[in-house]
C-alpha cells in the first residue's frame, strides 16, 4: 500500500505458507523481524519460526510478534452464555486458524526456539469500538491497562512479545570455527613478527 511504499527502500510480498526464507532473503542480514498479527493466520505458523530460527541471515534478530488472546474476558464471557460468533474482525477474526491466550503465545514461541526477551498486553482498541477518543473510551483504556497489570491472562486483548531466536548448535558451531580461525591468524602473525 501507500504507507508502505513512502516507509520501505523495498518489500516482498508473498504467501507466508510458502515463503523460503532462504531464497527469499539470500546474504541479507535482519535486525528486526516484525509479526504482527501474522502467526493466526497461518496454516503452519511453526514453520516461519523454524525459518527464522535455521536461517543464518537471521540468527541475531529481534522478533516482535503480536497475537489476539482468545481468552480475553469478552470471548470468555460471551462463551459462557454459549457465543462462539466468528467475525470479520476481532480476537475471533473468521481468518484464524489458530487461536492463543497470554500463555500459550509465550510456551508456543519456547517450543520452537525462542527466548522471550519481554512480554506485555495489549488493551482492547476502545476508540476503535466506541468511534474516536472519547472520554469513556480514554477511561476503558486506562481501566484496561490497569486490570492487565493484574491478570494479563484474562484482561489482555492481544500478546506483544520482543524475543530472539536461540542459536542452533549448527549456527554455534561455524561461529566456533570463525573464532578459531580467526585466532590462529592473529596468533601466526603475532609469530612471524617476533621470530
Amino acid at each position: 500500500d501507500n504507507e508502505t511504499r513512502t516507509h520501505c527502500s523495498g518489500w516482498i510480498e508473498g504467501d507466508l505458507d510458502h515463503l523460503s526464507v532462504e531464497a527469499t532473503f539470500p546474504d541479507v542480514p535482519f535486525d528486526l523481524i516484525l509479526c504482527l498479527d501474522v502467526l493466526e493466520h497461518l496454516r503452519e505458523s511453526q514453520r516461519i519460526l523454524r525459518a527464522i530460527r535455521s536461517s543464518p541471515n537471521l540468527k541475531d534478530a529481534q522478533v516482535v510478534i503480536s497475537c489476539p488472546n482468545v481468552a480475553f474476558f469478552a470471548v470468555r464471557f460471551m462463551l459462557l452464555l454459549g457465543c462462539f460468533n466468528q467475525g470479520k474482525r476481532g480476537i475471533l477474526d473468521a481468518t484464524h486458524l489458530k487461536h492463543f491466550t497470554y500463555r500459550s503465545l509465550q510456551t508456543f514461541l519456547r517450543q520452537y526456539g525462542f527466548e522471550i526477551i519481554s512480554r506485555c498486553g495489549i488493551p482492547a482498541p476502545y476508540p476503535l469500538a466506541l468511534g474516536g477518543r472519547s472520554k469513556i473510551a480514554r477511561a476503558l483504556l486506562v481501566l484496561n491497562a490497569l486490570l492487565i497489570r493484574l491478570l494479563p491472562n484474562l484482561f489482555s486483548y492481544q500478546t506483544f512479545c520482543i524475543c530472539k531466536p536461540i542459536p542452533l548448535p549448527s549456527h554455534l558451531l561455524s561461529l566456533s570455527i570463525s573464532h578459531s580461525e580467526s585466532y590462529m591468524e592473529n596468533l601466526s602473525a603475532r609469530t612471524a613478527q617476533l621470530g
